[in-house]
């Protein structure tokens, strides 16, 4: 295919039904990029051809992003958070990410419930975007820990037959060891939350414990 007008060795691939977009950074061995924010480049597959994204504003170190009732919702890890409209080629602010800033990637889905939403996860916390309220709101529970109170790095969530499939192992040890886990979230049907703005949800994960 032609070749993209940016350089992209880190970042998130979206279907808008027209376009991909990829969204993301060029980073080198020391996590440095290029470039001040995160990039992007949509490509048409009908013309073979690729347009750059103005852009985001958004860090370069770590970033994710999904597609959403036709707008790209990406998130950083400094917990900034944007969507970018393909049909202006604009991007528009959100509201932060409800979480403290680590030096973890974020990493999204899309879930596929009645209510759709964007579920996120960074550091063992997780998240859930809603479009309704055009808004971020932290999951009460978070991803549960192993018995010695260790988290997770969790690998590519995947939506399937409703559900949200999530793939971690602990921090510090190699994939092949045996401290992997999977695990189940279940999305809200409705998304309530308390006077804190947090999801109400009396039991998201599945396994709840070790």
């Amino acid at each position: 295919i032609a070749e993209a007008p940016v350089d992209i060795t880190d970042g998130s691939a979206v279907w808008t039904g027209e376009e991909m977009i990829v969204f993301g950074a060029a980073l080198d061995g020391s996590n440095r990029a290029d470039t001040r924010t995160a990039i992007g480049a949509a490509y048409d597959p009908a013309a073979d051809s690729w347009r750059e994204l103005p852009p985001s504003g958004l860090s370069p170190q770590a970033s994710t992003a999904q597609w959403l009732d036709g707008e790209l919702i990406a998130w950083d890890s400094e917990q900034a958070s944007a969507a970018y409209d393909p049909v202006s080629d604009s991007w528009r602010a959100l509201k932060e990410v409800p979480l403290s800033s680590s030096e973890c990637r974020p990493v999204t889905v899309v879930t596929e419930r009645a209510v759709v939403a964007v579920f996120g996860e960074f550091c063992g916390e997780t998240v859930v975007f809603s479009p309704e309220e055009d808004a971020w709101h932290r999951i009460r529970m978070p991803l549960p820990n192993d018995t010695k109170g260790g988290c997770c790095w969790v690998h590519e969530p995947v939506a399937a037959d409703g559900v949200v499939l999530v793939p971690s192992h602990l921090y510090g040890k190699a994939l092949e060891a045996l401290e992997r886990r999977m695990f189940v979230y279940n999305p809200p049907e409705v998304i309530r939350t308390d006077p804190l703005g947090e999801v109400l949800e009396p039991e998201p994960f599945i396994p709840p414990t070790e």
